[in-house]
């Protein structure tokens, strides 16, 4: 599964730079409970933005997924919600 996910996320980012963006792009795989990790990985890389997908958006930020609504509940940086 983590080769699957690292050839996706390589092809994404072949797209990116195809497209003309020149700004740092980078990821990690990582597993863990996914609330836990990616705050924590955003604190260790002192991340300027979070961006996240959620199939849930409403016009209230009540109505994110739980994972979503715990990330934006625990750190205090930008946190973007793409509607997936």
């Amino acid at each position: 599964m983590e080769g699957e996910a690292k050839q996706m996320i390589e092809e994404k980012m072949r797209f990116c730079k195809q497209a003309g963006v020149k700004s740092q792009v980078s990821y990690r795989i990582q597993t863990g409970k996914p609330v836990d990790e990616i705050v924590k990985l955003s604190n260790d890389v002192n991340a300027d933005l979070i961006v996240m997908a959620s199939k849930r958006i409403s016009s209230v930020v009540k109505g994110l997924g739980s994972t979503a609504r715990k990330i934006i509940d625990a750190v205090e940086r930008p946190v973007l919600i793409v509607h997936q």
